[in-house]
């Protein structure tokens, strides 16, 4: 059941971005909780979600390649994909890889355009962590390819100084 969910404003001012400018990022102040709308988990800064870990995405993003044409969903859409380790990724994506992005796909399934800024998330000893944020990936949304994340244990830093601030 997809329902409408108001965020709070997002923290401004110089000191905005995050590190290393990854722009796609932002903490949002938290919207009403309900059945539909609940937390996910932060992970420790450096914790371990290996290559292969099945893990989850959702958003409104494209959902098809058709010809020249990419369909947009009615719904809220989610896709379970595995990890790949940053060496697998850089098979598809070369140098383009660092640190600070996990990979996830190439499985049948992907994120596409309209999905930036949404979850990827882990199930490890029971609770839902977000391991990733959508960032960008195959300019055709292919399946065959994986998307690209950003890693959040390692913006941990950015994040607790913004939680610290409000």
């Amino acid at each position: 059941r997809a329902g409408g969910v108001q965020a709070g404003r997002a923290p401004g001012g110089p000191d905005w971005l995050p590190p290393l400018l990854i722009i796609s990022d932002a903490i949002l102040h938290p919207a009403h909780l309900t059945d539909t709308v609940s937390p996910v988990c932060l992970p420790q800064a450096g914790q371990d979600f290996p290559a292969g870990s099945t893990c989850v995405t959702t958003g409104w993003g494209k959902t098809k390649h058709n010809g020249q044409s990419l369909l947009t969903p009615k719904k809220l859409q989610q896709a379970a994909l595995p990890l790949l380790s940053n060496e697998e990724c850089k098979e598809f994506w070369g140098s383009k890889i660092s640190d600070v992005m996990i990979c996830a796909g190439a499985s049948g399934v992907s994120s596409c355009m309209g999905d930036s800024g949404g979850p990827l998330v882990c199930e490890k000893d029971g609770a839902w962590t977000l391991v990733g944020i959508v960032s960008w990936g195959s300019g055709t949304c292919s399946t065959s390819t994986p998307a690209v994340y950003s890693r959040v244990t390692e913006l941990m830093s950015w994040v607790q100084d913004i939680l610290d601030a409000n």
